[in-house]
């Protein structure tokens, strides 16, 4: 909930579920469509918190969850004070996209990006240091895909 500053009245955030591949925009996307005071919420950006700045590093991996599974219960009531809340995450299986939109009262937005344009992308990424690692994720990444 937040406060409408022109009616002043409480209103429920609008959240927004970003999937897609590991390096198809997802971030992006947000950075590019969110307003100043939005909440985004990125594993990504937990894991650089406890100083696992990849997916590849799994030694925070349970905390990381935990602290992800805190803010869903967050969003889920409403307890997050912003207009709008942005959660980015790959969820390549339909299935789970649909449950994690459901659960977190959430529009799907689907970042559609090439497999080929995916790795490029991480192959420029200085700040993605494990290359090999990170196209391996994308690969199962592609194998997994239901759109």
């Amino acid at each position: 909930m937040y406060f409408n500053t022109q009616t002043g009245q409480p209103q429920k955030s609008k959240v927004y579920l970003v999937c897609g591949a590991p390096g198809s925009g997802k971030t992006t996307y947000v950075m590019q469509h969110k307003e100043l005071g939005d909440f985004v919420l990125d594993l990504d950006l937990i894991r650089q918190a406890f100083g696992a700045p990849q997916k590849t590093d799994e030694c925070f991996q349970r905390q990381v969850l935990l602290v992800r599974d805190l803010l869903y219960n967050e969003i889920v009531h409403q307890q997050i004070g912003c207009k709008n809340i942005w959660v980015i995450s790959g969820l390549p299986e339909l299935s789970k996209r649909r449950a994690a939109a459901l659960q977190l009262g959430a529009e799907i937005i689907f970042v559609k990006t090439k497999k080929i344009d995916c790795i490029r992308r991480v192959m420029r990424d200085d700040s993605r240091k494990d290359k090999a690692k990170q196209i391996d994720i994308i690969n199962e990444y592609f194998d997994k895909l239901e759109e």
